[in-house]
């Protein structure tokens, strides 16, 4: 008999909410949002929640698709622009 050793390659199919929420950097109600919606898979195991690992690879796959027709905020734009002008303040 050989035993079987969890390495790198060796991934989960579904993992528990906390972990799924590390997974994506998100918190519990963002994700439980997400289910809701239909945009992440998970099932019931006895008392306890699982989210399907697959459901948020393809999750963030469609997030990084959707990227480039999101329109860029404002508010981003005048924070580099800020701290374009401290550097140069600080550089002179």
């Amino acid at each position: 008999m050989t035993s079987i050793e969890k390495s790198e390659t060796c991934k989960p199919f579904a993992v528990s909410v906390k972990k799924g929420c590390a997974l994506i950097d998100n918190g519990p109600t963002r994700l439980y949002e997400l289910i809701n919606s239909g945009e992440i898979e998970s099932y019931r195991d006895g008392k306890s929640r699982k989210v399907v690992v697959a459901s948020l690879e393809a999750y963030v796959a469609r997030q990084i698709a959707a990227e480039p027709s999101k329109p860029s905020s404002e508010w981003t734009r005048r924070a580099t622009q800020a701290r374009a002008a401290t550097k140069q303040k600080i550089g002179s």
